[in-house]
């Protein structure tokens, strides 16, 4: 009993107490959820996505990702924490730490439009051009303003969160590309998480004037507007 006793605290003490991962895939990012959601792309010549387009919200944006489509208007993530062992966790701080903007003046935004009730999980929102410097805040699933969450986890317990990064510019097209870092006080001890695209910044396209073509479920045809 003593050495179990030892062992479970030197693990607590020595061992990495959390473990966090980041998901981009839309399949897991919204598991659960009703298709609803809209998904917007950047493309530089629509000619060559590949037709028919898949119908479900997966399979359309690993076919636009396949011809190096990226994000427009949002890039939404989920992160999830993962307990080693028991562990008080705060998130002190998100920080943008990789922020390049690049104009864009050719190209078209592909949006595959849905319906529904909105959706509003608990998330960090990340708005990269309401102001001079990026905008960071919490929203509950009620889409309120909240305080960052502090966490208690038992051994093996899982916490999850979603990160929107928005951008909205109306103006003038942008290649947003960027990185973001959690600072997390685990157990009383700062831990520095960052997150990124495999090591690469994610890209997030605002649209200013570039024209807009829609797609609908169950049709493959592009139009200038939904109505």
């Amino acid at each position: 009993p003593l050495s179990a006793l030892i062992e479970r605290k030197s693990r607590k003490r020595w061992a990495n107490p959390l473990i966090v991962s980041v998901e981009r895939d839309p399949s897991l990012i919204w598991y659960g959820y009703p298709d609803w959601m809209p998904f917007s792309v950047y493309i530089d010549d629509p000619l060559r996505l590949p037709r028919p387009l898949p119908q479900d919200r997966a399979g359309w944006m690993k076919a636009a990702r396949s011809v190096n489509a990226v994000d427009a208007y949002m890039t939404p993530l989920k992160v999830t924490l993962q307990a080693r062992v028991e562990a008080a966790v705060v998130i002190e701080r998100v920080r943008v730490v990789e922020h390049r903007q690049i104009p864009i003046t050719h190209g078209v935004i592909l949006t595959r439009a849905t319906g529904g009730a909105d959706i509003t999980p608990r998330r960090i929102e990340i708005d990269l051009e309401l102001m001079s410097e990026p905008v960071i805040a919490w929203r509950d699933s009620n889409n309120e303003f909240i305080e960052a969450p502090g966490i208690k986890l038992a051994a093996g317990d899982v916490e999850r969160f979603h990160v929107w990064t928005l951008v909205r510019s109306e103006d003038q097209a942008i290649r947003h590309e960027w990185s973001i870092m959690l600072d997390l006080l685990v157990e009383g001890s700062m831990v520095e998480v960052p997150i990124s695209d495999r090591g690469q910044p994610f890209i997030t396209v605002s649209p200013g004037t570039l024209p807009t073509r829609y797609s609908v479920h169950g049709n493959d045809d592009w139009t200038d507007s939904l109505s």
